[in-house]
């Protein structure tokens, strides 16, 4: 249970810190994960039926979010996304492959769908942070006590005085 806590708490302080730091990829992406979340929260099974066949509204829901995935990496620039979108599809494949055998164990199949959720939500703070990182260089470099220099005169077409 405290796995399940860190979990949210983790989940919640990255999102917040998208939606402070991020730009649009790491907030639709933020999004997207505090949406899957609760959703699956929602459509879990009773825990003591929890893994025995396909969680089919879970499976649901990992299928929603790796589509929204791929079309958040489809559109952004970010290499985090391909990782945490791959992630996602593992995610997907475990409930694929509880369909094709369904003498797969409990654990085996908890393990393939929910093992992946950390390092994605770990993955959308390292892209945060570097996000962050980015534009306050930018903020730095831009900042009015910073002066580019200026362009030789050989640039310009005049003679180059010393």
């Amino acid at each position: 249970m405290s796995l399940l806590i860190a979990f949210w708490v983790f989940l919640l302080v990255t999102a917040a810190s998208a939606y402070s730091w991020g730009a649009v990829p790491e907030k639709l992406v933020a999004t997207l994960y505090l949406l899957a979340s609760l959703a699956t929260v929602v459509a879990r099974p009773a825990l003591s039926i929890r893994y025995g066949a396909v969680e089919v509204p879970v499976f649901v829901v990992d299928f929603l979010l790796l589509i929204g995935l791929a079309f958040v990496t489809s559109r952004s620039n970010r290499w985090w996304l391909i990782c945490v979108t791959a992630l996602q599809g593992m995610t997907v494949l475990a409930h694929i492959g509880k369909m094709l055998n369904p003498n797969l164990l409990r654990l085996g199949y908890q393990m393939m769908a929910t093992w992946a959720a950390l390092p994605e939500v770990a993955l959308l703070a390292i892209g945060v942070l570097l996000q962050a990182m980015k534009t306050r260089s930018r903020a730095e470099n831009t900042s009015p006590g910073f002066s580019k220099p200026a362009a030789s005169a050989k640039h310009k077409g005049t003679p180059h005085s010393s």
